[in-house]
């Protein structure tokens, strides 16, 4: 015996959800501006990021004189929130300059942690300041190095690599 099965007709729906009621915290999505932040101290701030023709800027709400351009919403992001955190803790982060780079040290007891934002934030450590700025360089120059015999794409050009390189074994 065959049963036929009435389909249910469809009635367009008189409230469609929203954006909003699909997103209920529209800062999940990578492409939103706004988005709050914690620092590693508690503070609470914010990055507001917004596209330009070929990149992005960034800056932070609380503190609009830091801002920063990249090709990506995340690159940008990431440069604001760093010179946020350097610049609301000066106690922990310092700033020096090794071979033309920038290196970032903070303090995070026992250890001077530093990092290389140019170099896709490579990061080593010592107990002291000079032995962590003598590991930055010899990372520095293990990173340039594998980074050459692997094939990898540098971030740097190849001649301010090469000067680099010669000023690091200099």
């Amino acid at each position: 015996m065959l049963r036929t099965v009435k389909r249910a007709k469809i009635l367009p729906r008189k409230n469609p959800s929203t954006a909003a009621e699909a997103r209920p915290l529209p800062f999940f999505d990578p492409d939103y501006p706004v988005k709050p932040w914690v620092a590693y101290t508690g503070e609470r701030f914010q990055t507001v990021s917004v596209p330009l023709e070929r990149s992005y800027l960034a800056f932070i709400l609380e503190d609009p004189s830091i801002r920063h351009t990249a090709k990506t919403r995340r690159a940008a992001e990431d440069a604001v929130k760093r010179a946020y955190s350097g610049k609301r803790n000066p106690a922990t982060t310092t700033v020096a300059e090794l071979a033309g780079l920038i290196v970032i040290m903070e303090w995070e007891k026992p250890y001077h942690v530093t990092y290389v934002p140019e170099l896709d934030n490579i990061s080593t450590y010592g107990k002291t300041r000079e032995q962590a700025l003598e590991r930055t360089k010899a990372l520095i120059l293990a990173y340039v190095e594998t980074s050459r015999d692997l094939g990898y794409r540098l971030p740097l050009s190849k001649a301010r690599i090469n000067t680099l390189v010669s000023s690091l074994k200099g």
